[in-house]
């Protein structure tokens, strides 16, 4: 013996020992593949998607300044209630919106 060598399989090798040869990809390119048929989502529609933001705009917006309230010396507990309030406002707006669209797409597909 005059050389003596151990050599790994290279990446290509063991690609086209797992996922097959040259027949394997024409085989995968003649077959019709069918477009997946996902309903767009409730943002989708413009409505919806203003209040989703509105949501998110007042929950971001409410937690910076109830924080600021509660860092303050002198605790306002009157704007913690009116911020908070104003986040259910619009956390149940965003769930009246979202059941009016879900009964529109029912109503609609029935």
């Amino acid at each position: 013996i005059k050389r003596f060598e151990i050599r790994e399989p290279s990446l290509e090798s063991i690609f086209v020992t797992v996922v097959g040869g040259h027949e394997t990809l024409e085989k995968a390119a003649s077959q019709k593949i069918e477009q997946s048929r996902r309903e767009p989502g409730l943002t989708a529609d413009p409505k919806m998607r203003k209040v989703v933001l509105g949501m998110v705009f007042a929950v971001v917006l409410g937690g910076f300044f109830i924080v600021k309230e509660m860092l303050q010396d002198q605790l306002d507990v009157g704007m913690i209630a009116l911020w908070v309030s104003v986040i259910a406002f619009t956390v149940f707006r965003f769930f009246l919106a979202r059941r009016k669209a879900t009964e529109a797409k029912t109503g609609a597909a029935a």
